[in-house]
This record gives C-alpha cells, sequence and structure tokens, in this order.
C-alpha cells in the first residue's frame, strides 16, 4: 500500500452502548489512513487484547481495504472529479460476558449519482471467541419466522403511511426467508437487529434499515447449540459419508451453506431463466464430481474444501 499509517488510539469509552458493570473487553480504535491519485480510505476497527477477535477484525479490515483499493486502480478514470473514497466506522453494541458484537458503517463513493453505504457485523460468542452466523443460531426451519416477524417490523416502519419509502412487495423481497437476506445481525441480550441496506427492503432515501425481533419470539425455532455444524440441509437426514463430514465439521458446514445460498441467489435472480439454467446444470455436474472425487477420498475434509473452493469461484461472477 501506498503511504498507509496504521496508529493505535487510546482506549475509550464507547458512550453507553454497554453498562459500565460488565465483564467486557476493554476497546480500543485501531486507524488505517491512506491517499492515492485513484482513492482515498479512511477505516477504524476495534482492538480488544483478545488474540482471536483481534485477527479477525484486522485481517478483514485490510483484506477490504486492498479490495477497494484494487477496485478504484482498476476502474476510476482520468477525467473524473476526484478520487474514490471509502470510510469505515464501528460501534459495539455487546461486550459481555456472553456475546461481543461490533457494527461496521460503511460508507464509500464510486462516482455514481450519489455515496452508498452498507452494513457488516460480527458476533462472537465468548469466552472462547467463536464467531457465530445467524443460520448457527436459528434451524433451517426458522428462517420463515425470522422473515415473518421482520417484515411486520419493517412495514411499521416504512413501508405505511402516506410518506411510505417502500411497499408490501420490496419488504417481502428484501427480506423473504432466506438465510443470506439476513447476512447481518447483532445478537444483543433479549434481540436480534437484523441490518437491511440501502435499496433491499426501501428505497434509497430511507437509508439503512434494523429490524427488530426479540428472542422470546425466536423461542421455538432456536437451535440449541450455536457452535454445532450447520450445513445448507439438515444433519438429522444425513445419510452418505459427505453429508456426515459436512455435519461434523463447523468449516465444511459454513463452506456447504455460503455455496447453497450463492447458487440459490444466482438462480432465482435471472428473469430470462437461461442463466440460472446453465448454472443449475453445473451445479449437478460440479455436486457429482463431488461425490466421486471425495466420497472414497482418504482425506474426504481436504477433498471437500477444496471442491467447494473451486465450486464457489466458479459460481461467483467475475468483476466488470
Amino acid at each position: 500500500m501506498n503511504s498507509a499509517k496504521w496508529a493505535l488510539a487510546i482506549a475509550f469509552s464507547l458512550g453507553g452502548c454497554v453498562g459500565a458493570a460488565h465483564a467486557g473487553l476493554p476497546v480500543s480504535k485501531m486507524k488505517f489512513v491512506e491517499q492515492a491519485a485513484t482513492y482515498e480510505v479512511d477505516f477504524q476497527y476495534p482492538r480488544t487484547g483478545n488474540a482471536v477477535i483481534d485477527k479477525s477484525i484486522a485481517d478483514w479490515a485490510r483484506d477490504f481495504a486492498k479490495g477497494f483499493e484494487a477496485t478504484a486502480a482498476r476502474d476510476h478514470q482520468p477525467q473524473e472529479p476526484r478520487p474514490y473514497s471509502a470510510q469505515l466506522r464501528f460501534q459495539v453494541p455487546r461486550n459481555d460476558a456472553k456475546v461481543f458484537a461490533v457494527v461496521f458503517h460503511y460508507a464509500f463513493d464510486t462516482g455514481g449519482a450519489h455515496p452508498n453505504s452498507a452494513t457488516f457485523t460480527f458476533n462472537f460468542l465468548m469466552p472462547d471467541a467463536w464467531r457465530v452466523f445467524l443460520p448457527e443460531i436459528i434451524r433451517p426451519d426458522g428462517f420463515g419466522r425470522i422473515s415473518e416477524l421482520a417484515i411486520a417490523d419493517l412495514d411499521r416502519r416504512v413501508a405505511s403511511g402516506p410518506n411510505a419509502l417502500s411497499n408490501d412487495e420490496w419488504v417481502r423481497r428484501g427480506a423473504g426467508a432466506f438465510s443470506y437476506n439476513f447476512g447481518e445481525f447483532t445478537l444483543l441480550k433479549n434481540e436480534v437487529l437484523l441490518h437491511f441496506d440501502p435499496y433491499q427492503v426501501a428505497a434509497y432515501a430511507a437509508g439503512p434499515q434494523v429490524a427488530h425481533i426479540s428472542l422470546a419470539q425466536l423461542k421455538g425455532v432456536l437451535r440449541p447449540d450455536w457452535r454445532a455444524p450447520q450445513p445448507s440441509f439438515d444433519c438429522a437426514k444425513a445419510r452418505t459419508a459427505i453429508e456426515h463430514a459436512l455435519c461434523a465439521d463447523v468449516r465444511l458446514a459454513r463452506l456447504d451453506r455460503e455455496l447453497s445460498e450463492e447458487y440459490f441467489h444466482q438462480t432465482t435472480n435471472d428473469p430470462e431463466g437461461s442463466y440460472a439454467a446453465q448454472i443449475k446444470t453445473a451445479q449437478r455436474g460440479w455436486l457429482a464430481k463431488r461425490d466421486r472425487d471425495c466420497e472414497t477420498a482418504t482425506q474426504i475434509s481436504a477433498c471437500l474444501t477444496a471442491s467447494y473452493n473451486a465450486r464457489m469461484k466458479a459460481l461467483l461472477p467475475m468483476p466488470n
């Protein structure tokens, strides 16, 4: 990177995000600022002293910055009046003996009609700093309930009244019963916050949206062990060696779930159908090859990891 500057600020209070009496982590602020002809990056992220949390967040923030800089170097045109810019800020809405949660607010301008923003979240179960994802908290059959509750909350907030900036169809599309709609969430003591970026459930003018769902409302669909592997299917129905392997390894389960969600997302967002048909054909071919290569492999975990990574690389669209 050019002229990169990393600095550790002194520890600072998070202004009432958590109560004074808790067994939370000390939080300091790391700052990264960089400028070049094509980009300006100003990132901040927390440092806690917990090696697992700090590495996870720092690696993500630095990779994110590198990705933005690479995009700017590729896409920024000499005639554009200003460089692309990206700013990352954070809040820590929960920091206690059970959960450390971080919400990142990302604002960026790449020369379009207006700047944009996005939200990214990290939720770590303590004391082992186990990062957890919503499909590991909610049973696979529970996303219908999540969707129902989120839609009801969003309808009240942005899709009703004379000045509504959304409508029922928009909200139902962006908060439908698919786990990829709820990738960003915050696990609080008594509720889950679901974060939606501009355009996902409402017009840009409405800004990012947050749906509030109490844990009491999810009592019947919460998984008993949030650290247990949860692939894209019900492990109670696992039959093959591959299915049992996916149900026995959190990393493999997450690869399976990530690939399944990307596949579903692409095949349900193709209005013409021809692209979806190609993906479905390729997916069937990949599944057959995965089973053929890995079912009897000596190192089934390594075989599955390589197979899923290769398929995800093929499935993801190439940058323009």
